[in-house]
């Protein structure tokens, strides 16, 4: 009824295949996500000229809060770390503050102080969601 060694050993490198695979696969739609999220913010406020310029529905930018929360999972799965609760907390806040103003602002015109909020949340949540996942890896948290 026991196990081999081997077999054992082999079912290990197998998951572990298959967790830095999936590792591998969130962090390019991550990338792709922050990205598109970044353009589209700079966009916006670049083309933002008396009033004309509408917010819309990006689905990348949509996306993303939730691809990093699964990024999230598949660093700490691979890399075998662990983040203080205190710190998920604090991302689930920001992720809902990122998420509010995102739908808030959509289809209205840049007269209103939504459309600024989100579209430089836009350009700064990315960048704050790499520096969590960095710190993550590098086990800081």
């Amino acid at each position: 009824m026991g196990f081999e060694i081997s077999h054992s050993l082999k079912m290990q490198l197998a998951a572990r295949t298959r967790a830095i695979d999936f590792y591998g696969k969130i962090m390019s739609f991550f990338f792709i996500c922050a990205c598109m999220s970044f353009y589209f913010g700079a966009r916006n406020l670049i083309l933002a000229k008396n009033g004309v310029r509408r917010m819309q529905m990006d689905l990348l930018s949509y996306l993303l809060p939730f691809v990093s929360f699964m990024i999230d999972a598949a660093a700490k799965r691979v890399y075998s770390v662990s983040s203080k609760t205190i710190f998920q907390l604090i991302k689930v806040i920001l992720t809902f503050y990122f998420l509010c103003f995102y739908v808030i602002a959509l289809n209205r015109n840049s007269k209103n102080v939504f459309f600024w909020i989100a579209n430089v949340n836009l350009i700064i949540y990315p960048m704050i969601i790499t520096g969590y996942w960095w710190l993550i890896i590098h086990g800081k948290l």
